[in-house]
């Protein structure tokens, strides 16, 4: 799936195993792979499932605010990402990246 800047398909975990990053992942949720985009429940439960966790030892991040509310709904943590002005007044935000390890505790 292709849209405005969000880039999801099968193979992302190929090209980073060209690139050297794998390692840095447990794997990948694709959801050209799954037939379904966020905020379905099964992308999110994937993403879990593929860690060993419960949604509730989970904090999902992105830029979307409606998708991050979507993740909180369903039990797990979630921040918004926000390099700019935001529109994300009803859920949590982070400024950084940066800013995840004292999320993590």
């Amino acid at each position: 799936m292709r849209g405005g800047n969000h880039v999801a398909w099968t193979g992302l975990d190929a090209a980073y195993q060209d690139m050297g990053l794998a390692r840095y992942f447990a794997g990948f949720v694709i959801s050209e792979d799954f037939g379904c985009n966020k905020p379905v429940p099964r992308m999110f439960r994937a993403g879990a499932d593929l860690l060993g966790f419960d949604p509730a030892e989970c904090l999902f991040v992105e830029d979307h605010p409606p998708h991050v509310a979507a993740a909180i709904e369903l039990g797990y943590q979630g921040r918004v990402i926000c390099r700019g002005p935001s529109s994300a007044a009803d859920v949590p935000t982070i400024a950084l990246l940066t800013n995840l390890p004292n999320l993590l505790v």
